[in-house]
């Protein structure tokens, strides 16, 4: 009875999206095309921290059938594997973080644009470390900007043509929208504020190209330097990088893309200074970062 529509139709009610990390495996990067009405339950898993794995046995806590499998399939797609586990767990992680925002930021777009997907809930919670937390705060934020590039966009002949890239960019907003008409131009540029007029970033978003396992960028020059209660960090070469929490120690922000000339910064709590060092507990040069799944202290240039 009722409206005659199949149970499986995506633009009613709602619907469990499991062709990502489950089923058909398909790529996260196309998250936004395996929409409906209301996600019930999506997501894609990691493994947790490494203080995690030395103390428990996975295979008898893990109620995910041939999980280590599924993960390996998602990471020989996206990424340059490596063996060592603090490194392989680090990479799992930053693939469930890219695969939720993928997801999260095109069915948030498909709302604004003709309401089409309602919300979306994440299946579990308790799966999702922190890079995939961080990840989905900073796409669903109350205003969140974002950027999207087509994707597969090379060349199939041998000469060099002239391409022309294109981009998409839009931004969702949790008020109530209202319109304006406006004449946007955009250009390649950096404006400083003087002293009668300011600059605020409000949003921020980086697209790379996919899959990530075809960037190589050597000698990226990311430096880390610790600043009163701020991590700033700078690279010559565009990065993406994870702050690794160790107790005492708590970061606001981190899963972060830097890219050139543009320095990020980072609240953090619970590092100790002594003699204009990071020491004690929680110190900086235990804290470290992972970048590209190797361990680096405060104020170490590497890549």
């Amino acid at each position: 009875m009722g409206d005659g529509l199949e149970t499986s139709n995506p633009t009613v009610g709602d619907m469990h999206q499991w062709n990502v990390w489950h089923s058909t495996q398909e790529k996260h990067q196309i998250f936004d095309t395996l929409g409906g009405r209301f996600h019930s339950q999506f997501g894609t898993e990691a493994f947790p921290h490494i203080d995690t794995i030395s103390s428990h046995m996975l295979d008898f806590h893990n109620q995910a059938d041939g999980h280590k499998r599924r993960i390996a399939t998602y990471l020989v797609e996206n990424f340059r594997t490596q063996t060592d586990l603090e490194a392989f767990i680090h990479l799992t992680q930053l693939s469930q973080a890219e695969a939720l925002m993928f997801g999260y930021r095109g069915w948030r777009r498909q709302w604004g644009q003709q309401q089409v997907c309602g919300g979306a809930l994440v299946w579990q919670l308790n799966d999702c470390w922190p890079p995939a937390y961080y990840a989905m705060r900073r796409v669903l934020a109350p205003v969140a900007v974002a950027v999207k590039r087509a994707h597969h966009d090379w060349s199939v002949v041998h000469a060099r043509v002239l391409t022309i890239s294109e981009y998409e960019v839009w931004v969702a907003s949790s008020s109530q929208p209202t319109e304006v008409a406006a004449t946007v131009e955009l250009r390649f540029s950096s404006r400083q504020g003087s002293g009668s007029t300011g600059t605020v970033r409000w949003s921020r978003d980086v697209d790379w190209p996919q899959p990530l396992e075809y960037l190589s960028f050597e000698d990226r020059g990311v430096e880390v330097q610790p600043s009163g209660k701020t991590i700033v960090v700078s690279a010559r070469k565009p990065k993406g990088l994870v702050f690794e929490e160790r107790s005492g120690l708590f970061v606001h922000d981190s899963a972060i893309d830097v890219v050139p000339g543009d320095e990020q910064a980072r609240r953090e709590a619970g590092i100790a200074h002594e003699n204009g060092l990071q020491r004690g507990g929680g110190a900086w040069d235990e804290a470290g970062v992972l970048l590209d799944g190797r361990r680096t202290g405060g104020g170490c240039a590497a890549c």
